[in-house]
């Protein structure tokens, strides 16, 4: 029969030689039959090879019952915070929020930054990636402030994709400034995000930054909202017009609309509504064309575009607070007729597209083929150049997509992702009559029943926001 020392010493044996397997049979008789006789290092061999063996919840328990013997040991209170790291903040299962964060806590008491194999770092990353997910935005910035950014790790991660393509990701350096600067701008604290994103451009080597733009973002968001303009559109054009972003564009379109060049401002707006994205977290766009076309005298596509934003509201069980009662009002909207909003953006599509497009030249032709039942098709030109369209760029009724169908339309080069190139199609396609007019479509825009109807405050269509 094996004693205690026999135990001890095979237990340390096996677990020196990496055969946790057989160190964690010696170590289990140990704390189970000898418990008294137990030191710090028998506990911390126990709790270490139990982690090893990702027996992670046996390995909590028998550091939490250590750490109360054993409270000044620092080896043991380095294995006790990955075992709360692992079964209390970093596992996958974990919901509760209040749970990891207190959890994370009692890791950072127990442990240090600049220690050797520390899980107080990946700790603070875990909680910031857990807070940014559910929106608490102070939070995140309180616990970036817990480590030194200046110590992480500043060069861009280089994936290999395929055999000879590499994807560069960035650094955690710039991954930290970019979090920590996007939540300040989410609690509308934008002068010191632009002036850490200053920081960060000016002290930063450029191969070491994977993308500017972020930062670019920050100062110039902070000089539209502080009112400098004109800083603000040097800063903008550096990376808005380079990214298909709706938020850049609706922010560029706005400086616009400050200076009064409303045709400007709409083309961008438009622009921001036709960018890839979810349309229901458009609101607070949808809102500002509203005030666009309001100073373009054009008050029933107003009136449309708050129809929009004030069904999508409903639809997402939004509260309609005393802004959107005041719109309700000024532009005698009956919230209990409101059409779903899918469909009221399906007939605000085409206006976004003929306003975007106006400025190209108009082409005459018929519809030649028809694919997929309507779905797409060709239309044709006089000189027997072909252009492919698809149903969404038809402004008309679909009854209206037949082979010899009359049309005019604009041409633009649009990038194939597939095929990774550039080919000519038609957008805007208007059926046209035999006098060569377009055919009106049959769901017309509703115009307000009075036209003197305007909105005392401007500046609420301009600041609208989702709750």
């Amino acid at each position: 029969m094996l004693t205690f020392k026999d135990h001890l010493d095979k237990a340390n044996q096996y677990r020196k030689n990496g055969d946790f397997k057989e160190a964690l049979n010696h170590y289990r008789e140990l704390w189970e039959k000898y418990n008294s006789k137990c030191n710090e290092w028998v506990a911390w061999g126990y709790a270490l090879t139990l982690s090893k063996l990702k027996q992670n919840e046996k390995a909590l328990e028998v550091c939490e019952e250590a750490i109360k013997r054993f409270p000044d040991f620092e080896n043991l209170k380095n294995v006790y915070a990955w075992a709360l790291f692992n079964v209390r903040v970093g596992a996958k299962k974990i919901k509760d929020t209040q749970t990891v964060i207190e959890s994370a806590e009692k890791i950072l008491q127990l442990t240090r930054e600049d220690a050797q194999y520390s899980p107080y770092t990946q700790t603070v990353l875990k909680v910031i990636e857990i807070l940014e997910k559910n929106n608490q935005q102070a939070k995140v910035i309180e616990w970036i402030d817990k480590i030194d950014l200046e110590k992480q790790p500043k060069d861009p991660i280089v994936v290999k994709v395929f055999e000879n393509r590499v994807q560069t990701t960035p650094s955690k350096y710039e991954a930290l400034h970019k979090t920590k600067i996007d939540a300040l701008i989410k609690i509308k604290k934008t002068e010191e995000a632009a002036k850490l994103a200053e920081k960060f451009l000016a002290t930063t080597p450029k191969e070491k930054i994977s993308s500017k733009t972020s930062f670019q973002y920050a100062i110039a968001h902070h000089y539209l909202k502080s009112g400098d303009y004109e800083n603000a559109y040097i800063w903008y054009k550096r990376f808005a017009f380079k990214k298909k972003k709706w938020q850049y564009h609706k922010e560029l379109a706005e400086i616009y609309y400050k200076k009064e060049e409303y045709g400007d401002a709409l083309k961008l707006a438009c622009d921001a509504c036709l960018f890839q994205g979810d349309y229901k977290k458009k609101v607070p766009l949808f809102v500002f064309m509203a005030a666009i076309f309001r100073k373009l005298n054009r008050m029933d596509l107003a009136k449309k575009h708050l129809e929009l934003a004030l069904a999508i509201r409903k639809e997402l069980n939004f509260s309609f607070d005393n802004f959107s009662k005041n719109l309700v009002d000024e532009f005698e909207i009956d919230l209990n007729n409101l059409q779903d909003s899918k469909r009221i953006w399906s007939q605000l599509k085409h206006v976004w597209e003929k306003e975007q497009y106006s400025a190209l030249e108009w082409h005459f032709g018929e519809v030649i083929l028809v694919l997929d039942d309507g779905f797409c098709g060709f239309v044709g030109l006089d000189n027997g150049n072909t252009y492919y369209f698809k149903k969404d760029h038809f402004t008309g009724n679909q009854e209206y997509i037949k082979v010899g169908q009359k049309v005019k339309f604009h041409i633009i080069l649009a990038i194939n992702p597939k095929k990774d190139k550039a080919n000519k199609i038609a957008v805007n396609v208007t059926p046209l009559n035999e006098n060569n007019e377009p055919i009106p479509f049959t769901e017309k825009v509703e115009s307000p029943q009075s036209e003197n109807k305007i909105l005392e405050n401007e500046s609420h269509l301009e600041s609208e926001n989702e709750d």
